[in-house]
């Protein structure tokens, strides 16, 4: 249900924007608009500026507490939401250059990912 996974968003970035003074490297976080509905003129001039299909809805570039990763690229997903094939081939590809990526069914469970990423209490 996209409303769903619009509230869980709406919910992270509220407590991204807060916990930035404690945690800094949130200040780096960012999403794409790459979804939603448009007409088929509104959809080719996107694509022309360099919209893509099956990014991440949230991306933190960063390096993890333990060094071992860039950034952290989380995709947010309903209670029953599933990956497209899109998203997986996104997941794949930034995994190949030092990102870590998830999937994150709650604001909860991205909240957490988000902190246990950068070794720090939500």
């Amino acid at each position: 249900m996209k409303h769903e996974e619009d509230s869980i968003q709406k919910a992270l970035f509220q407590w991204i924007r807060l916990a930035t003074p404690r945690i800094p490297q949130l200040a780096l976080a960012f999403h794409c608009p790459n979804g939603g509905r448009r007409d088929a003129r509104e959809a080719a001039r996107l694509k022309g500026l360099g919209v893509r299909a099956g990014v991440p809805d949230v991306m933190i570039p960063g390096k993890s507490a333990d060094g071992n990763f860039y950034g952290i690229a989380i995709e947010l997903k309903s209670a029953k939401g599933r990956l497209t094939d899109e998203q997986l081939g996104w997941s794949v590809r930034l995994r190949s250059v030092g990102w870590r990526c998830g999937v994150c069914h709650s604001f909860d469970e991205a909240r957490q990912t988000i902190a246990d990423y950068f070794g720090v209490k939500p």
